[in-house]
């Protein structure tokens, strides 16, 4: 597989502490030597297949632009002639299991992050206009040329006023790019959360992937956090033993206030290792996971051989001596060896003679985050 080669003598370590989310960083052929593995007519096919997530950007002027979500026809791409125009289809190595293997050289990010590796096409003017994410992309030139142009300096997280409104796309009314490269196959652009970015096609074999790493939001994590907390602790109630007397009963006074405030504070600090197993509960939880239920029943009395779903996220921890697994959002109690395994999203071989780690490997293929081979 390609490892990363970083410009500047950089090492893997230079660029988490000097880059990762602070600051863009152009990587001259940094896949030197890559082989791209599907063509744009490839990718066109892939489009026209209604279980891959696809859509087709189209710019009309410097204000206008349409999205169109597929599964697509050959008919579409036909009237797309003459046009400026983008196809974009996300979660490949979902779809395509083979593709995580250009994955793996970004795993020195931890897994909870990634989201997914997105392949986009685009004939000479093409392009998704000026725009900013919230999450981090690595953005690799598998094919053609594409001109970059970027902000260094990042935008006011809370600050939607200068995006066009109408599209599903965060496009950037006032644009002021102070940095702009050209990538070739091979070259890697990292882009961090809310800077702005616009990439347009110089060739009409334009090819470029994205591997996207999202941080949770934080409302989002609040709310699961909170009623995961609550089905915990519902039998907890505040207690008042240092309550004085006040003057008016109808009174919120301040120091009241406070001492709410404190004790639901205290709740939640109080419990550590609730937070850790809820947190791998949250991680793992399927956004668009495809399973099928297999059932292994009796238990075999030699081997399993099975193998992760693409679509599932496997994490594990290990708390207080045990190992758990996460999955599909819930905990299992597994060896370390198993939960290794499998986060490894390899083939794994379960033996008859570990009957903990075959129960469990049996309910994750009843609910279908395993496959047996």
């Amino acid at each position: 597989m390609y490892p990363i080669i970083y410009p500047n003598n950089l090492t893997q370590d230079d660029f988490l502490a000097c880059y990762w989310q602070q600051k863009p960083l152009y990587m001259p052929q940094a896949w030197a030597g890559f082989e791209n593995p599907i063509s744009p007519d490839e990718l066109a096919g892939l489009a026209l297949e209604e279980a891959l997530p696809s859509r087709i950007v189209v710019q009309h002027s410097k204000t206008e632009w349409t999205i169109e979500h597929g599964p697509f026809t050959e008919q579409t791409f036909a009237d797309l002639e003459g046009k400026r125009w983008s196809l974009l289809i996300t979660d490949i190595e979902k779809h395509l299991p083979d593709f995580m293997q250009y994955v793996q050289p970004f795993r020195f990010i931890p897994d909870w992050r990634f989201d997914d590796l997105m392949i986009s096409y685009a004939p000479i003017g093409g392009s998704v206009g000026p725009h900013i994410d919230d999450y981090d992309v690595f953005l690799i030139q598998t094919e053609g040329t594409r001109k970059w142009a970027i902000e260094n300096i990042s935008r006011d997280p809370g600050n939607f006023d200068d995006t066009i409104d109408g599209i599903d796309l965060r496009l950037l009314k006032n644009y002021k790019p102070d940095a702009s490269y050209l990538c070739k196959p091979g070259d890697i652009l990292y882009i961090p959360p809310r800077f702005g970015h616009h990439g347009v096609s110089q060739s009409d074999d334009c090819m470029t992937w994205s591997i996207g790493f999202k941080a949770p939001n934080f409302h989002n994590m609040m709310v699961d956090y909170l009623e995961y907390f609550q089905e915990k602790n519902h039998h907890k109630r505040f207690t008042d033993v240092n309550l004085q007397t006040q003057s008016n009963a109808g009174e919120l006074n301040f120091k009241n206030v406070k001492q709410m405030k404190q004790w639901m504070i205290e709740q939640i600090n109080e419990d550590d290792e609730t937070f850790a197993r809820w947190f791998g509960n949250y991680t793992t939880q399927a956004s668009s996971a495809e399973n099928t239920p297999c059932s292994v029943d009796p238990l075999p009395s030699g081997s399993l051989l099975v193998e992760p779903n693409p679509f599932n996220k496997f994490h594990f921890m290990d708390i207080k001596g045990q190992t758990y697994l996460y999955v599909d959002g819930e905990e299992y109690k597994v060896s370390k060896t198993l939960a290794k395994n499998l986060t490894q999203k390899a083939q794994v071989t379960i033996m008859a003679t570990e009957p903990e780690d075959l129960a469990t490997v049996q309910q994750l293929l009843a609910k279908g985050v395993l496959f047996l081979l």
